[in-house]
């Protein structure tokens, strides 16, 4: 508890001393899922859902276990006070901690998991500052500063609670207020709410966040800023060489709005027509990226998916029909229907290196009014070829369910909406 006491000072004035708690947020360099590159285990990720909580001389930390164990099991945790030549160690099910004992002036504290490959990030510094006394006058003032604050970042939010302060001034608390960069735009609580959560952030973003209490003097001193960069739901960022199978460099994640991968390896992400830019979503009601669209039901002209028109990130394409063929080669790639995080599609495995990639069953779409077809049941991904030189009606995909996870061709209108898996620019 930090308490905040009033000292005699030659019988007339009163000392008052308060904490300013600033909390630094390195951020989310990458996230999690960003990492899976398949080349076998690796240092944990930064731990989760950091909970501090400040008293009169410590600092507790709380912590979640890492979205990214770095496909090793966690065998515990590291903290450290200052720098990491002297640290505290915890097992895999301690999470939590409290320095006791803090000295006037600052400390910063770490915390890191560690699995068999060794200790991962310090993806949270929290550095906590003593501050100068301030001088009050006898009889009723503000209030001091709140107390016991903790915080909690998610993806795309922060929450705070608190508790009174111990020094009210001499007058009721009446409220408290809450700012997220700037007074002008405040947030007000009365005094028996404690709590409030700031929504509708942008993921990676730094804000500061300010509190303070407010009695019938007027508001109280802001013991306390919050600087924080809220955690990102990141879109992954794709291997510089992607996955090799049988020759070919093909992409973890399906294609999501243009120009976009979707942000798990079994996500669906949008269906598209053939040879069109228009993404459509992969359940009802239908949207379109960009938004605004109307569903074409005409089948796209030409012999190939033009590069104009390919929803593919940059570096990467739809691919072709010959390296559709070399995935669904048997003789090279291991083809399994399984199911992935709950859901279901084809797994593709180099039976030379090892490598793979999972293309979820998402179905397909016929029309603007039609419900997605055999989703979770069926899987069919484009070529940018078609089937004849002069056909206007049929392009080339291969599509995949529980009976058959072979190619079948010759069947799929261009104007059908299905799923993109693209490839590696040449």
């Amino acid at each position: 508890m930090t308490n905040f006491r009033f000292f005699l000072k030659n019988a007339a004035t009163i000392v008052a001393c308060f904490a300013l708690v600033c909390f630094f947020f390195s951020g989310c360099e990458k996230c999690p899922e960003c990492e899976k590159n398949d080349l076998g285990p690796s240092v944990p990720g930064v731990v989760e859902n950091l909970t501090v909580t400040t008293g009169d001389g410590q600092v507790g930390l709380t912590w979640g276990i890492p979205l990214d164990d770095g496909g090793s099991a966690i065998t515990g945790y590291e903290l450290t006070k200052d720098n990491w030549a002297t640290k505290e160690t915890k097992t895999e099910s301690e999470r939590s901690h409290t320095f006791t004992g803090l000295s006037a002036g600052s400390h910063t504290f770490k915390v890191r998991a560690v699995n068999a490959r060794g200790a991962g990030a310090a993806g949270v510094a929290v550095t906590v500052f003593t501050v100068k006394e301030v001088e009050v006058e006898p009889g009723p003032t503000v209030p001091g500063a709140v107390e016991n604050l903790t915080v909690t970042v998610g993806v795309g939010e922060v929450s705070l609670a608190w508790e009174a302060p111990s020094d009210n001034g001499g007058s009721a608390i009446t409220g408290y207020e809450l700012t997220m960069d700037d007074w002008a735009n405040k947030v007000t609580k009365t005094a028996s709410q404690l709590s409030h959560t700031f929504p509708g952030l942008v993921a990676g973003v730094q804000y500061t966040f300010k509190l303070r209490a407010v009695n019938a003097q007027g508001e109280g001193v802001t013991g306390i800023a919050v600087t924080v960069v809220t955690e990102c739901n990141c879109e992954p960022e794709e291997p510089a060489d992607g996955v090799l199978i049988n020759g070919v460099v093909w992409s973890a994640y399906n294609v999501d709005a243009p120009g976009t991968f979707v942000t798990e390896p079994e996500n669906f992400g949008m269906f598209y027509q053939w040879n069109r830019r228009i993404g459509w979503s992969t359940s009802n009601p239908i949207t379109s990226s960009p938004s605004g669209n109307s569903w074409n039901a005409s089948e796209q002209e030409g012999t190939t998916w033009a590069k104009a028109n390919d929803p593919s990130p940059e570096g990467w394409r739809v691919p072709t029909f010959t390296e559709v063929e070399r995935l669904l080669d048997d003789s090279k790639v291991t083809i399994e229907w399984t199911e992935q995080n709950g859901v279901k599609g084809n797994k593709f495995t180099d039976k030379t290196n090892g490598n793979s990639i999972f293309l979820p069953a998402a179905g397909w779409r016929t029309g603007s009014s039609s419900t997605p077809e055999q989703a979770t049941t069926d899987g069919q991904y484009w070529s940018s070829s078609t089937n004849y030189a002069n056909d206007g009606v049929y392009a080339s995909r291969f599509n995949f369910n529980t009976g058959n996870p072979r190619m079948w061709s010759h069947t799929c209108y261009r104007s059908t909406g299905i799923s993109v898996r693209p490839v590696k620019e040449n």
